[in-house]
């Protein structure tokens, strides 16, 4: 079971929430575009002819979360941490059952529980952000947002101080 879909899905609807939240800003580049970026990224698989390759604005479209509420990105951004952290819970438990070597195994236990602390982590601060929401203790002055790599290299715990 491969993780990372539901870990990346995770990030973009809480990041999107902070967005809608006024708690962060769309960053505005100076000598480049989004557009740009994206092109220059994913410029090696335009020399693959099959599956066609996803363009900016298809990109945009499936990325913006405008229309949906901060109540309903932050609810789904914490089902998704949940499932995760249910998986790796599965993984674990799996990992104690069958005596294998630690060489052997698609994800070694450090990776586990670092990801299951970046989950807790997210859930725990979406919690937080949802409550401040509710109470409209929201301002961008006042919030802070803060992204820590420690528990994992690819996964970040994104930390809200409010």
């Amino acid at each position: 079971m491969n993780l990372r879909p539901f870990i990346h899905h995770s990030h973009s609807q809480y990041l999107a929430a902070l967005y809608q939240a006024g708690v962060i800003e769309t960053p505005l580049y100076k000598f480049t575009s989004h557009e740009l970026c994206f092109r220059k990224r994913f410029e090696p698989l335009h020399q693959i002819p099959q599956p066609p390759t996803l363009t900016y604005d298809d990109f945009r479209n499936g990325t913006d979360f405008s229309s949906v509420s901060s109540k309903t990105l932050i609810s789904s951004s914490t089902e998704c941490f949940s499932a995760c952290k249910s998986l790796l819970n599965m993984i674990r438990s799996d990992c104690d059952t069958v005596q294998m070597e630690e060489d052997y195994r698609c994800i070694s236990n450090k990776d586990v529980t670092q990801l299951t602390k970046v989950c807790v982590g997210n859930s725990l601060y979406l919690l937080k952000l949802s409550q401040a929401i509710a109470r409209g203790d929201i301002t961008s002055s006042a919030c802070q947002v803060s992204f820590d790599f420690k528990s994992n290299r690819q996964f970040c715990a994104i930390h809200v101080s409010l």
